[in-house]
């Protein structure tokens, strides 16, 4: 990963440069590093050089637009990028609907509202950089297991431990769920990459706490050369033709888990 002060680094290529100013200190303020192009027809050749740890692509730039710099990008650029566009895909809907009202947003406030609109405006504004922040931070992690993960990033560790203690922090965030901790008592220590594996287990229990009724169970099988660690709540599950869909990053559901929430689930690759 290609970072700066241990930052991570975004190239937003985008010509509406309040809405790119705003976004970049908003972002900067919540820890990561945004450098703006406005151009597109200077933003793949940047992109090459600089080679930044995402891109967000605007589609309509002056000079080359969204779709012909991704074309070009892809013999010198392995990075992750995201295409912001009106289309109804799955990850320009998470994205774009945020930045959307970023731009509303904006808009207003250009036209001098009252302090007390203007305090709105402000305060939707924190609301979707924060959730821009979120998104790009599971994107991110996406691009990083994308990729092959070296053996070097993993640490032997007490994997019942470290399940252990993730269930008593999120016990502690989610009094009202009756948590069933069914982990076995004995040590198992495993090469592992702790990282991935608490994304993992996060991401699986925040899902299961949004949607069951009362109660979710947490179990650990070991098989030979297998672990299996499962994570069951008692809500409506997820349809058995969505089954294969649900591994596919940033997906949308449509069934009644989505349905009555709004909610996202962002499915974790396998490390």
């Amino acid at each position: 990963m290609n970072i700066a002060n241990n930052k991570p680094i975004i190239l937003l290529v985008e010509d509406d440069a309040r809405l790119a100013n705003l976004i970049q200190e908003y972002l900067q303020k919540h820890g990561l590093q945004l450098n703006i192009e406005p151009r597109g027809d200077r933003a793949e050749a940047r992109i090459a050089r600089d080679q930044p740890d995402l891109v967000i692509l605007d589609v309509m730039l002056p000079g080359k637009d969204g779709f012909a710099i991704c074309r070009g990008l892809r013999p010198e650029y392995e990075g992750g990028i995201i295409m912001l566009t009106a289309r109804d895909e799955d990850l320009d809907e998470l994205l774009g609907t945020p930045l959307a009202r970023l731009r509303f947003a904006v808009e207003m406030l250009r036209d001098k509202p009252t302090k007390t609109d203007a305090d709105r405006f402000l305060n939707d504004i924190d609301r979707d950089v924060k959730e821009i922040e979120s998104l790009i931070d599971e994107i991110l992690l996406h691009s990083r297991y994308d990729r092959a993960v070296s053996e070097q990033s993993f640490e032997r560790l007490d994997l019942v431990a470290l399940l252990n203690e993730l269930l008593e922090v999120f016990q502690d965030y989610h009094p009202q769920v009756i948590l069933k901790n069914t982990l076995p008592d004995k040590e198992l220590k495993v090469a592992l990459d702790s990282t991935g594996i608490k994304h993992a287990m996060n991401n699986l229990l925040n899902n299961a706490a949004r949607y069951a009724k009362s109660t979710i169970k947490v179990s650990l099988d070991k098989a030979a050369d297998t672990i299996n660690i499962k994570v069951e709540d008692d809500g409506e599950g997820i349809a058995k033709e969505d089954f294969q869909r649900v591994f596919k990053p940033f997906i949308r559901l449509d069934e009644s888990r989505q349905r009555k929430s709004g909610e996202v689930l962002l499915a974790v690759p396998d490390a």
